[in-house]
């Protein structure tokens, strides 16, 4: 104990610097754990069904993705891929064309609570609104073609009914195409 205490004062500079670097990497490892912060978990997107992006995700990705589809039929040149959905009575419909995925119709159930305003709060305001006359004059399509995804949500609460997903484009070429159905007026409704 004595040498120890001989060692030390002779050398006490050398106990100070080696206490020092002790107290600095402990102060940088603290400050490294500390400003790590945990990730965010991944909210979805709203252009996109269940990782399924139109123009991108092929046929082959699909099936690998969700599974066989309840039933297949074909409608001109595009194959239509039906899906369960959380709407039990209504399947989600996935249209290919050339083996990609071109466009999405998912139903939603009213339970699940989805709300226009996530759209208005990301998109702001559609570039229009039209209506679908399958769905009656109390759901407007809230229409952002340059996002690929146009939304049908109810004028009273705006409980989202449906949302469709297609490849990013003009408005003129979502009329021209899925939109092609769709009215500005419903029975005297004002767009």
């Amino acid at each position: 104990m004595t040498n120890f205490l001989s060692f030390i004062k002779k050398r006490w500079y050398l106990f100070v610097v080696l206490v020092l670097i002790g107290f600095l990497v402990f102060y940088f490892l603290a400050q490294k754990r500390t400003k790590t912060t945990p990730e965010p978990s991944p909210t979805p997107l709203l252009t996109e069904y269940k990782n399924i992006q139109p123009g991108k995700t092929t046929e082959n990705d699909l099936k690998s993705q969700l599974g066989q589809p309840l039933s297949t039929t074909q409608q001109g040149s595009l194959l239509i891929y039906k899906y369960p959905s959380l709407f039990t009575n209504y399947p989600s419909s996935i249209f290919i064309s050339n083996d990609k995925v071109v466009y999405i119709n998912e139903p939603v159930r009213f339970e699940e609570k989805r709300n226009i305003s996530t759209y208005l709060d990301d998109f702001g305001q559609p570039d229009t609104k039209l209506y679908n006359p399958n769905l009656g004059p109390a759901v407007p399509g809230y229409i952002y073609p340059q996002k690929g995804v146009a939304v049908f949500a109810h004028t009273s609460d705006g409980i989202i009914i449906e949302v469709w997903y297609f490849e990013a484009m003009s408005l003129d070429n979502f009329k021209k195409t899925w939109g092609k159905d769709l009215v500005s007026q419903f029975n005297n409704s004002p767009e």
